[in-house]
């Protein structure tokens, strides 16, 4: 990662929705970093509760579950704000159906994997979104410190010139 950025050491964290717990295991397993806290849900109510509490730096989402599926649990969470562009990579299991992929991206994916899946590959992908996620967040804090600076600059220049308007 380039050194312009100030990497925060916090771990950094990841869902992973899937409603098969050996996928959610091997998964985990393929993910697993000390930088990285990886959360397991197994259906779309829980991954939604968890997305709503958590900052997520990405999110692997099957795409064929019982109840909420994976296409709705996106177009859910695009529709909240601070979620709106959290990265979504879905899953399937199923066919490789073009319009399925189609339909992932339309639901706000950034990236559609099938099974069995290549654990080099979605490391891959995954530290990806983590390096834009922490270069966001870095980004981000700087952004809030320049206007803090640049609001210290504000009080500064008007307690001058209230300052010579009296002298």
């Amino acid at each position: 990662m380039n050194s312009l950025y100030k990497v925060d050491p916090t771990p950094v964290s990841i869902l992973i929705v899937d409603d098969t717990p050996a996928n959610l295991l091997a998964y985990r397993e393929i993910l697993q970093r000390p930088e990285w806290k990886i959360i397991t849900v197994e259906n779309g109510g829980d991954a939604l509760q968890e997305a709503l509490k958590t900052d997520l730096a990405v999110i692997l989402l099957d795409v064929r579950m019982p109840g909420m599926d994976g296409l709705e649990l996106a177009q859910i969470l695009r529709s909240r704000e601070r979620l709106k562009f959290t990265p979504i990579i879905f899953m399937s299991a199923h066919d490789r159906m073009p319009a399925d992929v189609a339909n992932g991206y339309l639901a706000g994916g950034i990236d559609y994997l099938f099974s069995p899946v290549d654990g080099d590959l979605l490391r891959f992908k995954v530290q990806a979104c983590v390096e834009l996620y922490q270069r966001h967040s870095a980004l981000r804090q700087e952004n809030e410190a320049l206007k803090a600076a640049n609001e210290q600059l504000k009080r500064s220049l008007l307690r001058t010139h209230q300052s010579r308007r009296t002298v």
